[in-house]
């Protein structure tokens, strides 16, 4: 009598794309010297020192120049950085080592006094699992636009998926300039602020808003003086992620 087959890897369910992103105001080099400790170049190689040594895979960043971009990629020869635009911009970084770029392409955003910005979207493949992944940078401003733009950027989470039918995780992160009413908004759209998941307590105004697909762990502001000579707000972010496998 034949004995069964114990089952094989291949009927078990797929696992979905694991990593850990993480997400920071950069502060604009024009705010400080342009030479020196305190620089805008050398405040970015310090950032990526925190990128590498903590094993991000994906990343947004907020309030980068050009002098930023080009220590960034000098830095950080492994990873790709994707830029909005000239002068003072956002962008989306990735191990190359571990996900293949898709589609890359900028949206017209708001800025300040309804000033049209562009704004980055790379959707990436997962090596290991193969599982889509879209990456969008923002930096809202302050003033009455600030709805506005958060409205534009959740139409463009629209856009993604229906492009994609749906087989798409979606991660938006950068500085809202806003906290409780953008972990609100976003829920609404059918995303999560992963600091406030329920639209209930508190949220940073630096925040990351990933579909409700994308199981969380390990979310983490990380402070202190260290942090503090990279970056002028309170803290960055980072936090571990996995893909649930109906999501592609």
């Amino acid at each position: 009598m034949a004995v069964p087959a114990a089952p094989g890897r291949a009927d078990a369910q797929p696992a979905g794309a694991t990593g850990t992103f993480f997400w920071a105001n950069a502060w604009a080099a024009h705010h400080t010297a342009a030479r020196g400790a305190s620089s805008g170049p050398q405040r970015m190689r310090r950032l990526v020192r925190l990128v590498e040594r903590a094993d991000i895979g994906l990343g947004a960043l907020a309030e980068v120049e050009h002098s930023q971009v080009v220590a960034f990629r000098r830095a950080a020869p492994t990873y790709q950085l994707l830029t909005g635009g000239r002068g003072n911009t956002v962008g989306v970084f990735w191990d190359t080592t571990a996900y293949d770029l898709v589609q890359s392409y900028r949206f017209r955003g708001f800025s300040y006094g309804g000033r049209r910005v562009r704004l980055p979207v790379a959707v990436l493949r997962d090596h290991a699992s193969s599982d889509l992944l879209a990456l969008i940078a923002v930096h809202n401003p302050r003033d009455r636009w600030r709805d506005s733009a958060l409205r534009r950027e959740l139409q463009e989470v629209r856009n993604v998926r229906r492009a994609y039918d749906g087989r798409v995780a979606v991660f938006v992160a950068g500085d809202f300039n806003a906290g409780d009413s953008v972990a609100c908004r976003a829920h609404r759209a059918g995303l999560v602020s992963v600091a406030q998941r329920r639209c209930r307590g508190s949220a940073p105004i630096d925040q990351l808003l990933v579909d409700r697909a994308v199981r969380i762990r390990g979310y983490r502001p990380l402070s202190g003086r260290r942090v503090g000579r990279i970056t002028d707000h309170p803290a960055v972010y980072r936090a571990r992620f996995t893909l649930s496998p109906s999501t592609t």
